[in-house]
C-alpha cells in the first residue's frame, strides 16, 4: 500500500511546533525530510525556488557534512533505476536539535539569487550557510515519480520521501508536499498533504512530539590502508582502505594529488563489501605523472581519524600506457535507454557517466561526468556535478551527447559512433526506405556511457574527412571497398578522431546504407556521418522527416564532438523541399542556428573549431551562384574563433584561405575576404566512379578540377591544423599532376570537350613541337594548393623558375575558364575514358617553357610548397619534336 494522501492541509491554520524536549524512549529517524517543493515560480524558463526541508529529530546538533541528499528514480516496486547524490554547498553546516535545514535547488538560471530573494518569495527568514544551503543541479521533475533520501556519505540511507507514485500528481505551483515520520518504518516518510510552501517551518503533525536521545559515541572509527605500493600504468589502480566503527561509518574520503597537482583533491567513497572502500584510478590517468600522494579520513559523525600521507610511484616514470590496436581496444556498446513507467513526461533526464567496465550500463562505482554537453537539437545543457542532465522533450527530436576530450563514445560492430537517441513516438510517416520505427513514450532516462581515452586526450589528432561516398549500386560499393576503404583499413593514425563522412553517403537508394555500414566496419577508428542531398527521403515533403532514414542509421543530422583541442561541429545544410522550384536549398534551419549558437557558446576559447557540412559555405567553382544561407549569421556566430570549414558536394578540391575573395562573394563578405579557411574535400567517389577501372578494382574517376578521388586528413597539434590529401591507392606522397599545355593540346581539347569518353587519345600528349615552345606551358595541378603556396620548376637541372597561379582569388576575379586554364593530364583522362569536363580549377600553376629547347627528351623538376611550408617534388619527362 503506497503512502500517498490527497488531503490538502493549508499551512495557514497549522500551529507552530512547541519547543521539543529530549525523549529517551523515542526511536525515530534522527534526520527527516519534512517538505519537498518541486514546482515553483520560474526564474527565466526554469523553476526558481525549488527546495527540500530536512528536520533534526535528535537531541544533539548534527553536522550535515557527514550526509548528503540523494535524488531517487523509483520503479513501481520502489527499487531505483538511478540514484544521484546531491551534495550541498556548503557541506559543513550543522542542524540544531529540533531545527531544520533547507536545500535550495540552483539550476543555472537562478544561481545569482540570494537568501533575500528566497525569503521574499516565502516570507521566511533563513540565512545562507546557516539554515539555507544550495544544491547545484537541474532540478526536480514535476510529472514523474521521484524520491529524496538523506544518506550518509558512505551510502547508508536514513530517511526517504516520495512523490507522484502510482500515477498521482502531487505537484502544484508554490505548494509544498509535506511529510511525517512513519513509526512503523522510520526510514520512509508518509506523505500527509499539500500546503503553501513553508521552508524552515514544520507543524506538530509532521514531527515526533520529542527529540530522540542519541547514544554517546566515544569510540573512534578504525581505518586500515590497503593500497598497493606502486602503480602499473597499463592497468586500472585501486586506492583502497577498510573502515569500521562500533556504530556507523558515515564518511570516508580519499584525499589525492599527483606530482602535477599542488593541492589534494577530495573523493567521497561509498561502502563496498566487507567494509571496503576504494577509488579507481583509470588506466589513462597516470600518463605523464611520476607519483601520487594520498591519505584517507574516516568519520562516524562524532569522531574523525586520518591515515598517514603515503606516496605511490608510477612504474616507468612518466611513460603513458601504450594504445593497443583499434580492433582490440575499440569501445563497443550503445546508449542506455531506461523505459518510462508513465507516458506523460515533459522532460528527458539522464546521466553522462564513465563506463569503467564498458558494458553501456551505469553500475555501482561508475561516476557521472560533470560539465558534459547534451542537446535535443535545440537546447544545449551541461551535466551537473553527478553527470545528470535535464532537457525539454518534444516529438521528433534526436538527443545526443557531445563527446568530451579524453573520452570516447561507444561504437557499434560497424564502428558507427553511438551517442544519440531518436525520439519519434509514432515513428516516421510512410516512407519508401522506412525512416524511424516508432519509439513509444519518452524514456525515463537516456544515459550516455563514455570510456576514458588517451587517444582523444592527446593534443595531436588526425581526423579523416571523406566526402561523397555516393554509391548508386553494388558495383560502386565494391569500388569504394577496393579503393578508399581499403586504404583506410591500412591506416592506424585516426583512431582517436575517427572519420567524418560529409554527406551523400549513398546515391538516392537509401537501402544501400547497410552496405555503407559494412564499409565502415573496415575502419580503425569511429565513423560519423552528416547528411547530403542524395541522403534524402524524397517522399517526405513536410520539411520534418526528410532525413529520417539517415537518422535511423547514423544519428542526428547535426551534432558536435571534442577530440584533442578541437571541437568538431557537423552541420546539416541541405534544406528540403527547396524554394523557387529547386529540389533542395543549401542552408540552416532556425532551430539548427539556435543550436549552433548555444553549442559554440559552450566551447572554451582555447579550442579550434572544425566545421563540417555537406555543401560548402562558399566556393570558387560556383562562386557567382552558391552559398549556404544565412552565411552572415553563421560567420557572426563563429566570429573571433579559430575555425576551419570543410564540405564536399561538388566532387573537387578547394583550399580557400583567410582573405581570399572572388567577385561573387562581395555581396556577403564585402572586401574583407574569407574570415577563415574553407576546404572542399575531394570525393571518395571521385567523378561518380567514372573512368577506367584499374587492376586494383576501382576507377580513375578524376574530378572536374583534375583531383583524383581520395580523403583529406586534418593533422591537428593543439590548435594548429594542417590539411593533408591522400589520393586513392596512394600513401600521401602524390600531391600534384604535371602536364604540357600546348596549342596542339588546346585545339584537341576544344574539338572533343563535348564528346567526353569518346575522344581519340593524342599520339604523344607529352610532346611539343619546337614551333609551339613559346606558346606552351608546363602545368602543375597542385591539388591542395592555395593562396600562400608556391610552385617552382626547373628544366634539365637549370635555375628554378616560379610558376604563376592561373586564378588570382581577388575581388575582381571570376573563375577563368577554358583550355588554357586546364590540367592536360585530367582532360586526357576524362575526354578519352569518361568523366566530367575539366575547364577550371583554383589550384593550377603554369610556367612558360623556354622558347628554345633542343629536339629530344627533357626533364622538368617541380617543387610545390604548401601554405604550411611542406615541400613536394616530382619530375616529368617531355619531348620536343620538329
Amino acid at each position: 500500500m503506497l503512502a500517498t494522501c490527497a488531503m490538502i492541509s493549508p499551512a495557514a491554520t497549522a500551529a507552530p511546533v512547541p519547543a521539543m524536549q529530549p525523549d529517551p524512549a523515542l526511536i525515530t529517524a534522527p534526520l527527516q525530510i519534512t517538505e519537498v517543493t518541486p514546482d515553483t515560480s520560474n526564474v527565466g524558463t526554469a523553476d526558481g525556488f525549488e527546495f527540500i526541508e530536512v528536520y533534526n529529530a535528535s537531541s544533539e546538533s548534527v553536522d550535515f557534512s557527514d550526509y548528503t541528499l540523494r535524488y531517487l528514480y523509483p520503479r513501481a516496486d520502489l527499487t531505483n533505476s538511478n540514484v544521484v547524490d546531491w551534495p550541498s554547498v556548503p557541506r559543513d553546516v550543522s542542524i540544531a536539535a529540533g531545527k531544520t535545514l533547507v536545500f535550495w535547488i540552483k539550476n543555472g538560471q537562478n544561481d545569482s539569487l540570494t537568501d533575500a530573494d528566497f525569503n521574499a518569495k516565502f516570507g521566511s527568514s533563513l540565512v545562507m550557510g546557516e539554515n539555507l544551503v544550495e544544491v547545484f543541479t537541474g532540478g526536480m521533475a514535476n510529472g514523474s515519480p521521484r524520491g529524496l533520501e538523506i544518506a550518509t556519505n558512505t551510502g547508508f540511507g536514513l530517511n526517504r520521501a516520495y512523490y507522484n507514485l502510482e500515477g498521482a500528481d502531487n505537484t502544484s505551483a508554490n505548494q509544498g508536499i509535506q511529510y511525517t515520520v512513519n513509526p512503523e518504518d522510520i526510514s520512509r516518510q508518509t506523505l500527509t498533504g499539500i500546503a503553501a510552501a513553508s521552508p524552515g517551518s514544520v507543524t506538530p503533525n509532521q514531527v515526533p512530539a520529542g527529540l530522540m536521545v542519541l547514544p554517546v559515541d566515544s569510540v573512534e572509527p578504525s581505518a586500515t590502508d590497503a593500497t598497493a605500493p606502486s602503480i602499473n600504468p597499463a592497468a586500472d589502480f585501486s586506492f583502497e582502505a577498510t573502515a569500521t566503527d562500533d556504530q556507523q561509518v558515515r564518511t570516508v574520503t580519499l584525499n589525492l594529488r599527483s606530482d602535477l597537482e599542488p593541492e589534494f583533491q577530495t573523493h567521497y567513497l561509498k561502502a563496498g563489501q566487507d567494509d571496503r572502500y576504494e577509488h579507481i584510478l583509470d588506466v589513462f590517468d597516470p600518463a605523464d605523472k611520476l607519483w601520487y600522494e594520498y591519505y584517507f579520513t574516516v568519520s562516524d559523525g562524532t569522531n574523525r581519524v586520518k591515515t598517514e600521507v603515503r606516496r605511490v610511484n608510477v612504474e616507468g616514470g612518466d611513460s603513458a600506457p601504450a594504445e593497443s590496436s583499434w580492433a582490440a581496444s575499440a569501445y563497443r556498446g550503445g546508449v542506455e535507454v531506461v523505459k518510462a513507467a508513465e507516458a506523460n513526461q515533459q522532460v528527458l533526464n539522464g546521466t553522462v557517466f564513465h563506463d569503467r567496465n564498458r558494458n553501456s550500463t551505469q553500475d555501482s562505482g561508475e561516476p557521472g561526468l560533470p560539465g558534459a554537453t547534451v542537446s535535443n537539437g535545440r537546447d544545449v545543457v551541461t551535466s551537473d556535478g553527478q553527470g545528470r542532465y535535464e532537457l525539454p522533450a518534444f516529438d521528433n527530436m534526436t538527443v545526443f551527447v557531445t563527446q568530451p576530450r579524453g573520452y570516447q563514445v561507444p561504437v557499434d560492430e560497424d564502428n558507427v559512433a553511438q551517442f544519440f537517441y531518436n525520439h519519434l513516438p509514432a515513428g516516421s510517416p510512410a516512407l519508401k526506405y522506412g525512416g524511424i520505427a516508432p519509439t513509444g513514450a519518452l524514456p525515463d532516462q537516456v544515459n550516455f556511457p563514455l570510456a576514458k581515452s588517451g587517444l582523444t586526450l592527446s593534443p595531436e589528432q588526425h581526423c579523416v574527412l571523406g566526402a561523397d561516398v555516393q554509391t548508386y549500386d553494388q558495383e560502386e560499393v565494391r569500388f569504394a571497398r577496393n579503393g578508399v576503404f581499403a586504404d583506410l583499413a591500412g591506416r592506424t593514425d585516426y583512431a582517436g578522431c575517427g572519420a567524418l563522412f560529409l554527406g551523400d553517403i549513398v546515391g538516392n537508394d537509401l537501402s544501400l546504407y547497410s552496405q555503407t555500414r559494412n564499409l565502415t566496419s573496415m575502419l580503425n577508428g569511429p565513423a560519423r556521418f552528416l547528411p547530403g542531398n542524395h541522403d534524402l527521403d524524397f517522399d517526405a515533403l513536410d520539411g520534418e522527416h526528410e532525413f529520417d532514414t539517415f537518422r535511423s542509421q547514423f544519428g542526428p543530422e547535426y551534432y558536435s564532438y571534442d577530440t584533442g583541442k578541437a571541437h568538431v561541429v557537423a552541420l546539416s545544410n541541405i534544406v528540403y523541399p527547396g524554394t523557387s522550384g529547386n529540389k533542395y536549398d543549401s542552408g540552416l534551419s532556425d532551430q539548427q542556428l539556435e543550436w549552433l549558437r548555444a553549442d559554440i557558446a559552450a566551447v572554451p576559447e582555447d579550442r579550434v573549431i572544425v566545421l563540417g557540412a555537406h555543401s560548402p559555405l562558399l566556393e570558387f567553382f560556383y562562386s557567382d551562384t552558391h552559398s549556404t544561407e544565412p552565411l552572415k549569421e553563421i560567420y557572426k556566430i563563429l566570429e573571433g574563433r579559430e575555425v576551419v570549414s570543410l564540405a564536399g558536394h561538388t566532387h573537387m578540391a578547394e583550399n580557400l584561405r583567410k582573405g581570399d575573395l572572388m567577385a561573387g562573394w562581395t555581396d556577403t563578405l564585402g572586401h574583407d575576404g574569407l574570415p577563415f579557411t574553407h576546404l572542399t574535400v575531394p570525393a571518395v567517389s571521385g567523378q561518380w566512379y567514372e573512368g577506367r577501372t584499374l587492376k586494383e578494382g576501382y576507377p580513375t574517376s578524376v574530378q572536374r578540377d583534375g583531383t583524383p578521388p581520395g580523403v583529406l586528413t586534418l593533422d591537428i597539434k593543439n590548435t594548429e591544423i594542417r590539411e593533408r590529401f591522400t589520393a586513392t591507392g596512394d600513401d600521401g606522397a602524390d600531391q600534384m599532376a604535371l602536364g604540357i599545355n600546348s596549342p596542339t593540346y588546346r585545339t584537341w581539347y576544344d574539338t572533343y570537350k563535348e564528346r567526353r569518353g569518346t575522344a581519340p587519345a593524342p599520339q604523344n600528349p607529352n610532346a611539343v613541337t619546337q614551333g609551339e615552345l613559346g606558346q606552351t606551358w608546363l602545368t602543375t595541378n597542385f591539388w591542395m594548393g592555395a593562396t600562400g603556396s608556391t610552385v617552382k620548376a626547373s628544366i634539365d637541372g637549370g635555375q628554378p623558375v616560379e610558376a604563376t597561379r592561373t586564378q588570382s582569388m581577388t575581388a575582381d576575379d571570376v573563375p577563368r575558364i577554358g583550355a588554357e586554364y586546364t590540367d592536360p593530364i585530367a582532360s586526357l583522362e576524362q575526354l578519352v575514358h569518361g568523366g566530367g569536363l575539366h575547364d577550371r580549377t583554383s589550384h593550377l600553376w603554369r610556367v612558360n617553357l623556354p622558347a628554345v629547347l633542343a629536339i629530344g627528351q627533357h626533364t622538368a623538376t617541380v617543387t610545390a610548397s604548401d601554405v604550411h611550408g611542406e615541400e613536394f617534388t616530382e619530375t616529368f619527362t617531355f619531348e620536343v619534336t620538329e
